[in-house]
């Protein structure tokens, strides 16, 4: 088994025209590292890189998926929007008190 990056199929067919009715095996890579679905997101990120788009992630029951840097990118960036949005609901919070506290002030 092998794999197929766009980014380096690009570059073959760019340096040499005549490899678009090549079989695909013979521009081919080493296949994607597999991973089992247990692995934590560091783990993938580790192995995701410019030579290695992709990792396959190989679930209990046998099914393969695969995993690519963009889907890396995304659960990162859902990460960090989550992080964002609790910490604006406590400041939320903290100033809703604050003018509760305000108000009670000024009513006394």
């Amino acid at each position: 088994m092998g794999s197929v990056n766009d980014n380096q199929l690009l570059s073959q067919l760019l340096k040499n025209p005549k490899l678009s009715s090549n079989k695909i095996r013979e521009v081919m890579q080493k296949s994607f590292p597999i991973i089992d679905a247990s692995e934590n997101i560091e783990m993938v990120s580790r192995l995701i890189n410019k030579e290695n788009p992709a990792v396959l992630v190989r679930e209990l029951s046998g099914t393969i998926h695969i995993l690519t840097k963009y889907d890396l990118i995304g659960a990162l960036s859902f990460k960090v929007v989550k992080v964002i949005l609790e910490k604006s609901v406590r400041i939320g919070v903290n100033e809703q008190n604050t003018t509760s506290k305000k108000m009670i002030i000024l009513s006394s």
